[in-house]
C-alpha cells in the first residue's frame, strides 16, 4: 500500500477484501483438527492456498492477506483476531486514502523490453 501506492493491490477493495478472504480462510482451517504435525502443515497450506485461490476469484488480490490467513491458522480463531483483522485492514485502507496524493511508488515497473 505504501512501498507501491498506484499498484492495484493497494486499491481499498483489495486490501479489505484480501484480508476478510484471509481472515475467513485461516478462521476456517483454524476451526479443523491438526491432530498430527502432517494435518497442521495442511491446515497451513489449505488455508494459504484456499484464500490466494478466492481472492483471484474474486479479484481482491492482495499478497499480505495470504500472511493474514496463515496467522489466524495459526494463532486459532477468536473474535478479537477478526476484529483486530478488519479495524487494522479498513484504518490502513483510510490512511492510503487520505495521504495517496503524497505517496510515490518506491519500486520502479518493469520496463517491456522489445527484442527484434
Amino acid at each position: 500500500m505504501f512501498t507501491v501506492p498506484s499498484s492495484v493491490t493497494a486499491s481499498a477493495r483489495n486490501v479489505i477484501g484480501g484480508h476478510v478472504i484471509g481472515l475467513v480462510f485461516g478462521s476456517v482451517f483454524a476451526l479443523m483438527p491438526q491432530a498430527t504435525p502432517l494435518a497442521q502443515d495442511a491446515m497451513f497450506a489449505l488455508a494459504v492456498g484456499g484464500a490466494m485461490l478466492a481472492m483471484t476469484a474474486t479479484n481482491t488480490e492482495h499478497p499480505p492477506a495470504a500472511g493474514t490467513a496463515l496467522g489466524v491458522v495459526i494463532a486459532g480463531f477468536s473474535w478479537r483476531v477478526v476484529l483486530g483483522t478488519v479495524v487494522g485492514a479498513v484504518v490502513l485502507a483510510l490512511i492510503h486514502k487520505l495521504i495517496r496524493p503524497y505517496l510515490r511508488d518506491l519500486v520502479a515497473a518493469p520496463e517491456l523490453t522489445v527484442t527484434p
